[in-house]
């Protein structure tokens, strides 16, 4: 089980991602037109992510009862996972 909830961790964490990424290409393409639109777009961003992230996780902890700390860990090494790569890119 310990498994199951670091995989949704993880799962978590590369959903956040990828709206990250979704939310930077299209702020990129605002810039072009008007640059505080797309500060405007980042901070929105942001803020969809922290509310998506405190979600999934209302949901993996009450709903689908996953152990707290594996579901942590997974989240978590899937973000140093990121952050390594981004790095070396």
């Amino acid at each position: 089980m310990q498994g199951l909830a670091a995989l949704y961790g993880a799962l978590s964490s590369i959903v956040l991602v990828y709206l990250l990424s979704r939310c930077v290409t299209r702020a990129s393409e605002v810039a072009l037109h008007d640059p505080k639109k797309s500060m405007v777009t980042l901070y929105l961003g942001a803020v969809q992510r922290f509310v998506l992230l405190a979600v999934l996780f209302a949901i993996g902890l009450a709903v689908l009862k996953l152990d707290p700390l594996a579901c942590l860990i997974g989240f978590g090494l899937a973000q140093l996972t990121y952050v390594v790569a981004a790095k070396f890119d």
